[in-house]
């Protein structure tokens, strides 16, 4: 069965589609809380922070648009696992259903990952 036609069969499933639409909307979130409490201010830095460690405080700067990177590889890793439960569906039925939930979990760490970054600059500037 070709791929997309595997796709279009997996994601006829509710929890399919509940599952990657969760992972869309954590990914809008994390784009809008960056877009939303952080711009246009820091465009006019030199630096943002991107990275904070208990240990020793701020250890990753870099140019603003360094912040979009977790929310863009969250996305890559969402469309990899949709496609490859799609790819295993018609193989393994619980796997396509883990890979999906993954996809979830991933996004969640994500989201949770820009929200603090958001907090570090808005309360550095």
């Amino acid at each position: 069965m070709p791929l997309i036609a595997s796709l279009r069969a997996m994601l006829a499933l509710r929890f399919f589609r509940v599952a990657f639409g969760v992972c869309a909307l954590l990914f809008v979130a994390g784009v809008a809380a960056i877009l939303i409490a952080l711009f246009p201010a820091v465009t006019r830095e030199s630096f943002v922070s991107l990275h904070y460690n208990i240990h020793f405080g701020v250890d990753a700067v870099g140019a603003w648009w360094l912040l979009f990177v977790p929310s863009g590889v969250a996305f890559v890793l969402t469309v990899g696992n949709a496609l490859y439960a799609a790819r295993i569906w018609q193989r393994e039925h619980v796997i396509a259903h883990a890979f999906a939930v993954a996809a979830i979990l991933v996004n969640v760490f994500v989201l949770l990952h820009v929200v603090f970054i958001v907090l570090l600059n808005l309360s550095s500037t």
